[in-house]
């Protein structure tokens, strides 16, 4: 019974899987081209890389999570580098939806 629990646990725990053509298809922009959109939240990608190396795989965290939540755009939000970690924020938002009022 424990075993079913843990194996429970650990694919709740698994990190959604994004199709390819999905994460691919996000559309960087800048905010008044999402004016019209359905805001989805903040999402956050960090690591632990340094330099430039960190930053990209950072940004491409939070893209993918964006993606998961069924994101078609997405507006940088900020960008922190330290000499422990790096995190990339984005706002995303779908446009095939009506925005939430």
């Amino acid at each position: 019974m424990k075993m079913v629990a843990v194996l429970l646990i650990a694919a709740c725990a698994s990190p959604a899987v994004v199709p390819r053509e999905r994460f691919e298809a996000l559309k960087e922009v800048e905010d008044p081209a999402v004016a019209g959109c359905g805001k989805l939240g903040r999402f956050v990608g960090t690591s632990a890389l340094p330099g430039e190396a960190g930053m990209e795989q950072a940004r491409e965290a939070a893209r993918y999570n964006a993606a998961g939540a069924g994101a078609t755009h997405l507006v940088a939000a900020d960008e922190i580098q330290t000499p422990d970690f790096t995190k990339a924020a984005v706002k995303a938002y779908d446009c095939n939806a009506p925005p939430a009022r």
